[in-house]
């Protein structure tokens, strides 16, 4: 069941996307239809310019993105092959 993945984002233990779990990130709905994830950008995954950082986009489309495979089917993780 896809949903015991709401809550706080839990990245495995040091993995490139415990960045995401130290900002706070948490998944709000995940299931067949979609995923919705909420996250403050903290000045961590913050660019010179004080935007959001490149590397923190493509690790939140990433991240994410597996997320909703998951919800559609628990047993096919993986975007990053595809990204």
């Amino acid at each position: 069941d896809p949903r015991v993945l709401l809550g706080p984002f839990r990245a495995a233990a040091g993995g490139y996307d415990a960045c995401l779990s130290h900002a706070g990130m948490e998944v709000t709905a995940i299931g067949p239809e979609g995923v919705a994830c909420s996250l403050v950008v903290s000045r961590a995954l913050t660019n010179n310019y004080s935007t959001l950082h490149g590397g923190a986009i493509a690790t939140i489309v990433d991240v994410v993105g597996t997320l909703a495979i998951l919800g559609r089917d628990p047993l096919r993780p993986g975007i990053s092959v595809e990204m």
